[in-house]
């Protein structure tokens, strides 16, 4: 069985340095447009929600976020309506390969999470899982392929998608996967075939058998497991499930791994101060993040909740994010979170957003164009707190890749010459560039008022 994909060939010139992950990171946020609009409207409009989940898998992308829809529907037990749902996206992935190991984990996990998923559905993901596997084996095999990739792709087709291949096509799986094993580090080698399914299925004796594991790899690939589906529990005892996950990243070996896992259990928590509107708490916690890009994110966020039950309070949250944002390096991630929070503050506080946009214009003017993003440990690994994602590990490499939030473009109607002026300063230019149009298409969409139709004198021609 051969794989053909154009879809792939365009794709793997970008698999020769370390910007694949960068390149599959933006596809993703694509594919988050149309599914978060999708989870929105499950209540209110399902039969509009088929054409957005199908709008979302456009190049064979899969959304984390169709994970949340599916575990919505579940919960509110509308069979009929995640039968269409699952549908849709098993032809429409059907249609695609994927050379993008967190699709692949995604779409495999759409799998397992739902054990009554029909044959057919199913066979349709199969297909998909199958192609892609062939695609990526003969790409990875090119010369100059990034061995990052080849390695995080080898990781979700061995850790996660050979969990939902059917026994009959499982010689055809490990015939295939068998033809990148010799461009796999052997540390990968022994952690992936070590790997298997846990004897104990109660969280706690789980968690006392992983700890007893003497290998440090196997060890963290296993409490990985166990943390991501505790924090990911929407029933049940939810703080009897984080104090367990907690106790499960006190058992890391590898400090990056702790480290990563303390900030999203840290996220976690947040979210549920924040349904409880405990917001002083959720500030409190705020500032134990390690990352000051996350924490200023977090803090950005919790800013935008709380303003709408105490301006004040969001006022605090937004300083406070900034602070954090200020001792990080320069970097477009710095200048990125420094615009979201100019776009926060545009419309009620004017004043406040004209000098967070210096701020932002100084960070970009002290960043370098072009940054090597260091792989993340948990690179992609989606943290939520209310309606807002973050993926850790996920940030921009340049400041031409920044996107600018349509509510900034409101200070040019406040102040169109100190909006310009300052964004002027600005030496980049595809950023300067971005920031003017944006300026302009506000301004254009404004109008004259009727005092400045009056004014204007009437154009003249002249040869």
């Amino acid at each position: 069985m051969e794989a053909k994909s154009s879809a792939a060939n365009n794709t793997f010139s970008s698999l020769k340095d370390r910007n694949w992950f960068s390149k599959f990171s933006e596809n993703s946020a694509l594919a988050d447009q149309p599914a978060k609009i999708a989870l929105s409207l499950i209540d209110k409009d399902p039969e509009k929600v088929l054409g957005l989940v199908v709008q979302s898998l456009q190049g064979g992308t899969v959304s984390a976020v169709l994970l949340e829809i599916v575990q919505k529907l579940t919960q509110n037990g509308n069979r009929p309506m995640l039968d269409k749902v699952e549908m849709a996206i098993g032809r429409s992935l059907a249609r695609n390969v994927t050379l993008d190991p967190y699709s692949l984990s995604f779409a495999a996990l759409l799998v397992l999470a739902d054990k009554d998923m029909s044959s057919a559905t199913k066979s349709a993901f199969t297909s998909f899982l199958m192609r892609s596997l062939q695609a990526w084996a003969i790409l990875a095999q090119e010369p100059g392929t990034d061995p990052s990739y080849i390695n995080r792709t080898f990781f979700a087709f061995s850790n996660t998608v050979r969990l939902v291949i059917s026994p009959e096509q499982l010689v055809v799986f490990d015939v295939v996967l068998e033809r990148v094993l010799p461009l796999v580090p052997e540390k990968m080698k022994s952690v992936v075939q070590r790997a298997q399914p846990e004897t104990f299925s109660e969280p706690r004796e789980r968690l006392t058998d992983i700890l007893k594991d003497p290998a440090p790899a196997k060890r963290d690939l296993r409490l990985i497991g166990l943390i991501s589906e505790l924090l990911e529990k929407q029933s049940g005892d939810v703080d009897n499930n984080l104090d367990l996950a907690s106790d499960a990243i006190s058992g890391f070996t590898d400090p990056e791994a702790k480290s990563t896992y303390t900030d999203r259990l840290a996220i976690t928590r947040i979210d549920q101060f924040v349904k409880q509107k405990k917001f002083i708490e959720a500030q409190q916690l705020a500032g134990s993040i390690s990352s000051e890009e996350t924490r200023a994110w977090a803090l950005l966020v919790l800013s935008s909740v709380a303003a709408k039950s105490d301006q004040v309070i969001g006022f605090e949250f937004v300083s406070n994010a900034l602070k954090a944002l200020d001792k990080a390096s320069p970097s477009p991630h710095q200048v990125e979170l420094a615009l979201i929070a100019t776009a926060m503050l545009a419309k009620n506080d004017p004043q406040r957003a004209f000098e967070t946009l210096s701020t932002a214009a100084r960070y970009a003017n002290s960043s370098p164009s072009k940054v090597k993003v260091k792989q993340a440990f948990a690179f992609g690994l989606n943290a939520q707190i209310g309606e807002a994602h973050i993926k850790l590990g996920v940030s921009p490499e340049s400041l031409s890749e920044l996107k600018i939030d349509p509510p900034l473009s409101s200070l040019a109607t406040t102040d169109w010459f100190r909006a310009d002026q300052i964004v002027g300063d600005i030496r980049e230019p595809s950023l300067r560039l971005q920031l003017k149009l944006q300026f302009a298409g506000a301004m254009l969409a404004k109008g004259p008022t009727p005092t400045q139709k009056e004014q204007d004198p009437k154009p003249t021609v002249r040869n």
